[in-house]
């Protein structure tokens, strides 16, 4: 489907402190790719724009990409911060995408096998980066959540998805 990796899509999900950026710098660097890191917004209209904005820089730009973070953290930041549910359009959202613009892209869920150590290692993170601003009980939660979508893209046939764990 791709000639080379210069036109190859990889979508980084995961949470907080899961290997995503690292991971995501590292490829693009290795395939001389653009790299764009999205965050969470709970402004629906700036979390729209922005992924509609790249989006279009994907399908006119026709070359390498690597995003870090896209509608799949929102969804589940959503629902663990904001109580969203997740059946309130989101599951339709999410099969009606990967039944279109997600075939063809590499997602890569970043989440490490054993969540008690990844819960310590976010609990030392927490200590150390501003950013990191959740508790370790909410990261848990978010944890538990990517593990329910890994485990419900992973058994659709229409897009490729892989789990990767910076801890092994």
């Amino acid at each position: 489907m791709y000639k080379d990796f210069t036109d190859k899509v990889y979508i980084l999900e995961g949470p907080d402190g899961s290997g995503k950026t690292t991971l995501g710098k590292k490829l693009a660097d290795v395939h001389s790719c653009d790299y764009v890191h999205l965050t969470y917004y709970k402004d629906k209209e700036t979390m729209s724009t922005q992924f509609y904005d790249i989006i279009r820089r994907i399908n006119t730009q026709k070359k390498g990409f690597v995003v870090d973070r896209f509608i799949l953290s929102n969804i589940i930041y959503g629902i663990v911060f904001h109580n969203c549910d997740f059946v309130d359009g989101w599951k339709m959202f999410l099969d009606a995408l990967c039944r279109n613009w997600l075939k063809g892209k590499e997602i890569v869920i970043c989440l490490p096998f054993d969540k008690e150590a990844y819960l310590e290692h976010f609990k030392k993170m927490t200590e150390e980066r501003e950013e990191m601003y959740c508790s370790v009980e909410d990261m848990s939660k978010i944890y538990d959540l990517y593990e329910v979508f890994y485990e419900m893209l992973a058994h659709n046939k229409e897009i490729s998805v892989s789990r990767y764990d910076w801890m092994k």
